[in-house]
């Protein structure tokens, strides 16, 4: 494999885990690299959010390509991170495109979950209209009902994550971002790997951009319907233990690391 591509929390991070990332994932992915392969870590995190919490984990690895908010792409050149262009300034002049066209639509949105539900919204720098709920179960009916007030909206996508949701462009998303960087360092999809665990990783959790797809232990149900709808390995370990397990099981020489 060319690409290990993992999302962040719940498939190789654990918040209040000691190690939040599991030393075996470190050994592994640093001699992946030391091989030539490189490390995409694809999440709905922003920047400043995923460069905190990988700082605390203490990693003496470091990513050479990031997807960030589902959908900006860095690169590692020495110690810095630079956007990928021209990917990140289209993304951002279509994404303000669209949230001019759908206002109206949005704002309907955010009253109806104002008058049914007691969530937090709010807008930020990626979505005017980004969404907490007060369990899964209200973000289901959420959910529902958004879909049914966007059936007609073309472009615009509910991006879901746990209790977290947003909207984005459908042309931008965890698996256009993956094939974005596959295409630029001219890696075939059947050289890459890629591990989820929830609603927002089922776009690059697909044969399209990857030909090695698994998922933890800990995945939704969704993400394990999809994972084995596509042949691809679910781990009986949680989070980053089951990322390990996937991988070696696509990579059994790198198992060889462990056992030193």
């Amino acid at each position: 494999m060319d690409i290990i591509c993992t999302d962040f929390d719940g498939t190789i991070f654990t918040e209040f885990a000691m190690p939040p990332i599991p030393d075996a994932f470190e050994r592994i992915i640093s001699e992946y690299q030391e091989q030539g392969g490189r490390w995409l870590i694809n999440t709905g995190r922003d920047m400043s959010s995923l460069m905190e919490s990988l700082g605390r984990s203490n990693l003496k690895i470091r990513p050479d390509w990031l997807v960030v908010v589902e959908r900006e792409i860095y690169r590692r050149e020495g110690h810095e991170y630079v956007p990928h262009q021209p990917w990140n300034d289209r993304c951002e002049a279509e994404h303000a495109a669209l949230w001019e066209r759908e206002k109206d639509r949005l704002h309907e949105i955010r009253k109806w979950i104002d008058t049914h539900f007691d969530a937090t919204l709010y807008g930020d720098d990626w979505s005017p209209l980004s969404i907490i709920a007060d369990s899964n179960e209200a973000l289901n009916e959420i959910q529902l009902k958004v879909e049914e007030m966007c059936s007609d909206a073309g472009d615009l996508d509910f991006v879901r994550n746990d209790v977290y949701a947003r909207f984005a462009s459908k042309s931008y998303n965890k698996g256009s971002a993956l094939e974005e960087v596959s295409k630029t360092l001219g890696v075939p999809a059947g050289a890459i790997f890629a591990a989820g665990d929830h609603w927002n990783d089922l776009p690059m959790l697909d044969l399209r951009y990857a030909g090695n797809i698994a998922c933890p232990a800990n995945a939704i149900p969704a993400v394990k319907k999809r994972v084995k709808s596509q042949e691809g390995y679910q781990s009986d370990e949680y989070e980053g233990n089951g990322t390990v397990e996937a991988i070696i099981h696509f990579e059994p020489e790198l198992a060889t690391i462990l056992e030193s």
